[in-house]
């Protein structure tokens, strides 16, 4: 059966294409630099726009009509009476003048008047006709409001005149119905669409750079941030300890009230919600695999605190090292001998005998003891097997401390032993792409992953812890009941 807290997690597909909660949070991290970027790209476009000449336009509105005789034909020396045909004559003749207005004749007529400073080829270039109906309209250009002026008229007159002279067969009238003006404002360049599109382009640039660092920079920095990635809880957000080693780095079993104890404290509680915690105060799931994403993201560190706040609570713990590729717990806990795991798949050592007491209360450890490359081979044994069932049954808690899991395929080979796994990740260095890997390989091999700690969630302050360390290791050589009383960590 699925827990609880491993429902709900993306799929790979829904990871890959950024669903719609990925957009809100990209809106929510950069959303003041969206804003900036909107903002100087509109007033950017505003500025520039200043350094490009404008474009005037002025126009002028002919209406043409064909004319007809009235009554027929007009006699002999008499001249005829025209009157205006229908529309549809005048609209055909309209059409056929508009092709008119740019041709050669009239565009060198309007050169010849010396009114624009233009030659013939630059007057067709700044002019435009539109015919609407019987209507002609003509608009010239100009970087002035002048000049603009200027060209529309000089055409219009040059276009009048040319058809004055009959190139049209029949009589056509054209007159000038509104007369070119002086532009007040320029048509170009458009001040507040510019900045409009400037403050689009700089929104979407900006947009496209901050999906490209997420996308890229994938690493996970906070809770929030793992449940997006894996849909599990983070379990506790424990905070660097700086360069430690040895016994220096049982931080929660020498400093009582620190961020890094509590933080050890609040991962302890989240793991016995989930291992099933009794009222007699025993659990249902007892074997708990801990093993990091990579190497350096503290697992050992985490497995062998949480084991200590274990302790500390009353439970019989037991640690287990199975990290046979570089054992740590020999050091932490400043064990001795070579007997342990291995000598304990080998039957050398009877399973009990190998386990060692340390100076913290209820907390047993069993270390990797004598190791050689084949050792590695005897995890996925069902002498190992059978050592976890035994020691299940023997202690409260059993911790397993494995080796990275995308590193090494130890911790997919131990998953099916324990009844649950703890991932442990380095907040700010850990991608999510690889805590997707090694969940998914985990689940593959029959593991159960229920949470994420992360480690080097800020930064430990410098403590002196050396008198606290000495009076516990002094009070775990004292009887019980002694101890007890002397233990004021929990």
């Amino acid at each position: 059966m699925v827990p609880p807290c491993t429902r709900g997690r993306p799929s790979q597909n829904e990871v890959d294409t950024l669903p719609e909660q990925t957009y809100l949070n990209l809106l929510r991290r950069f959303g003041v630099l969206l804003l900036i970027a909107a903002v100087l790209g509109a007033a950017s476009a505003f500025y520039l726009t200043r350094y490009i000449t404008p474009t005037y336009e002025s126009s002028t509105t002919l209406l043409v009509t064909q004319q007809v005789p009235v009554g027929g034909a007009p006699l002999p020396g008499v001249a005829p009476q025209l009157q205006p045909a229908d529309l549809g004559e005048s609209a055909a003749v309209a059409a056929v003048l508009q092709q008119l207005v740019k041709t050669q004749p009239v565009l060198e007529r309007a050169e010849l008047t010396g009114a624009t400073g233009l030659t013939a080829g630059q007057i067709a270039r700044q002019t435009d006709v539109e015919l609407l109906g019987v209507f002609l309209r003509i608009t010239g250009s100009w970087e002035t409001p002048e000049g603009a002026r200027n060209v529309a008229t000089t055409v219009t007159d040059a276009f009048i005149s040319t058809v004055n002279e009959g190139i049209i067969t029949g009589p056509v009238s054209v007159a000038v119905v509104e007369a070119a003006g002086i532009p007040t404002e320029p048509v170009s360049p458009n001040r507040t669409m510019n900045a409009a599109a400037g403050g689009m382009l700089g929104l979407v640039a900006a947009a496209v750079l901050a999906l490209i660092y997420v996308r890229m920079d994938d690493v996970v920095k906070s809770a929030e941030q793992v449940r997006e990635a894996t849909g599990l809880p983070t379990f506790g957000l424990l905070p660097a300890l700086g360069k430690t080693t040895g016994p220096e780095q049982l931080h929660a079993a020498q400093v009582a009230e620190s961020p890094f104890t509590e933080a050890v404290r609040s991962v302890r509680a989240n793991l016995s919600v989930v291992m099933g915690a009794r009222q007699d105060g025993a659990f249902d799931r007892r074997v708990v695999l801990v093993t990091s994403v990579r190497d350096g993201d503290g697992g050992n560190v985490s497995a062998a605190n949480l084991a200590v706040a274990f302790g500390r609570a009353g439970f019989r713990t037991l640690l287990v090292d199975c990290n046979f590729r570089r054992p740590t717990m020999q050091d932490t806990f400043e064990l001795v001998g070579d007997a342990g795991l291995s000598t304990t798949l080998a039957r050398r050592t009877d399973p009990e005998a190998a386990v060692q007491s340390t100076h913290y209360q209820d907390v047993f450890v069993l270390q990797a003891g004598y190791t050689k490359p084949s050792s590695v081979d005897a995890l996925g044994s069902a002498e190992m097997r059978e050592l976890m069932d035994h020691y299940r049954r023997e202690y409260d808690v059993v911790l397993m401390a494995a080796p990275p899991a995308l590193e090494v395929p130890d911790a997919a080979t131990l998953g099916p032993m324990s009844d649950l796994v703890l991932l442990v990740g380095w907040a700010g260095r850990t991608r999510a792409r690889d805590l997707q890997l090694s969940i998914e390989s985990l689940e593959r091999s029959g593991g159960m992953p229920v949470g994420v700690v992360l480690n080097g969630a800020g930064k430990e302050p410098p403590h002196s812890h050396r008198g606290e360390l000495s009076r516990e290791r002094s009070s775990a050589r004292l009887p019980v009941e002694v101890a007890a009383q002397k233990n004021t960590l929990d």
